[in-house]
């Protein structure tokens, strides 16, 4: 069952990520943005947002105010 659980979260995360994506894809958009959006806390959405930086799948465009905005790069 443990390998079960373990491939849900897996699923679970790639699915958030292609949500992150996918929004920033159309339109660039901070942390809290793309939280309010989806409805998953912050945290989580910046602990995606390093995951997809690392792979070279996100950029930040600009600090809006205080808060780093992101788009999906291409």
């Amino acid at each position: 069952w443990k390998l079960r659980e373990i491939v849900d979260n897996v699923a679970e995360e790639e699915f958030e990520r292609a949500m992150i994506l996918q929004l920033t894809a159309t339109e660039k958009l901070s942390v809290k943005d793309i939280a309010k959006k989806i409805g998953i806390p912050t945290s989580r959405i910046l602990a995606h947002i390093v995951e997809l930086r690392r792979k070279n799948m996100i950029e930040m465009h600009a600090i809006r105010g205080v808060a780093p905005v992101y788009y999906a790069k291409a």
